[in-house]
């Protein structure tokens, strides 16, 4: 489970979730209920008067997304980092004039083309990690896009 699903379906079930100094702590009203580790395995920590407090059916919602969670590998728990390809051949640039150039791919028909724009929904214009890996981007330089 990624950690944004996670969140995600602990907020549902009413929690508020933050992360600090490496932990995700899980509260409702500011008191802890639940600690784990973000980057460890088998990290959790039920220990909290929160926690004590909750009845069995709370305890038994959450508990079933904290195990999923938990039973994720920490590098499976992250998603891909996106990135968008921008045209970085000065001899070439100078064609195009100031604009900056990025690479799409039409997502049916399998062709790429620059263009200085988002593009249009048939169009793919982020590519993730694994995607990148995938392809020969001689030539472009990989901007990160934060979600």
């Amino acid at each position: 489970m990624k950690t944004k699903e996670f969140i995600e379906k602990v907020e549902a079930l009413g929690y508020e979730v933050s992360c600090s100094w490496g932990t995700i702590y899980i509260k409702r009203a500011t008191v802890t209920i639940v600690s784990l580790g973000y980057t460890e395995e088998w990290d959790m920590d039920t220990d909290y008067t929160g926690f004590e407090t909750c009845s069995w059916s709370d305890k038994k919602e959450l508990m079933k997304i904290v195990c999923e969670y938990i039973l994720t590998d920490p590098t499976d728990r992250e998603e891909e980092k996106r990135y968008r390809l921008r045209l970085d051949v000065p001899a070439m640039k100078r064609g195009f004039g100031w604009a900056e150039y990025y690479l799409n791919k039409h997502k049916e028909a399998n062709m790429f083309q620059l263009a200085s724009d988002v593009g249009s929904a048939s169009w793919q214009t982020i590519f993730t990690e694994s995607e990148i890996a995938e392809m020969d981007i001689t030539g472009f330089e990989k901007i990160e896009v934060t979600p």
